[in-house]
């Protein structure tokens, strides 16, 4: 069933016996329902990257020749090409054991990249300068956030019910005080996330696959 969140804020609210609002901020306490169905519905989009957000996408060029801005919106990267050639991810401290033994400012494409920040990317050398639109990314953007009464979580419908679960197991607990109330809601929470996750299509881009790194500076 899909749910907007002004629905979700009103099951949550009939289900822990408190006033029925028209809107999410009408009373004190719907407020208050409200943050936590935001709550719960960020914790579910942080721990499934659903297949429906995921997307294309490029890196932003910067000052420093061999790192990029990962754009902002973007929840996670799974892979980087560059002037159509797939680029390696490696841990951070196997960029730094290459870079001292590799000239980055050497004229070829980068082989491999990763982030000491989740924020940039860093990469092994560059042909020239890097340019945007020879990058090509696999990426999850960001969730699009229920900012009005009438805003559909960006999530699958059939788990739209799983954040009024969740958001009543909270209500429960810090609105009422109601300890077999929350019970109740968090066990049918804990059911409902583990159906979740058969569905969603989860993805760790800093587990690197195996892929021999070569940090010597000839036969690149």
């Amino acid at each position: 069933m899909r749910l907007t969140k002004l629905k979700l804020v009103q099951m949550v609210l009939s289900a822990i016996d408190s006033d029925n609002v028209n809107g999410v901020d009408e009373t004190v306490e719907s407020e208050q329902v409200g943050i936590i169905v935001d709550t719960i519905y960020d914790d579910l989009n942080g721990e499934f990257p659903w297949a429906h957000l995921r997307e294309k996408g490029v890196l932003e060029v910067t000052t420093t020749p061999n790192k990029m801005k990962i754009p902002d919106g973007i929840m996670t990267i799974n892979d980087i090409y560059y002037n159509k050639k797939k680029v390696h991810y490696i841990q951070p401290n196997e960029m730094t054991e290459l870079l001292f033994d590799r000239d980055p400012y050497d004229d070829r494409d980068p082989k491999y990249w990763t982030s000491y920040d989740d924020t940039y990317v860093i990469f092994d050398a560059y042909d020239g300068s890097l340019v945007e639109a020879l990058t090509h990314t696999d990426v999850y953007r960001m969730p699009v956030q229920m900012t009005t009464d009438n805003s559909y979580p960006d999530l699958p419908e059939r788990f739209h019910n799983a954040i009024f679960e969740g958001a009543a197991a909270d209500a429960f607990y810090t609105l009422k005080g109601d300890v077999t109330g929350f019970n109740i809601y968090r066990n049918r929470y804990k059911q409902s996330k583990i159906l979740m996750e058969r569905w969603a299509k989860r993805v760790n881009r800093q587990v690197p696959t195996g892929y021999n790194v070569d940090y010597s500076r000839k036969g690149y």
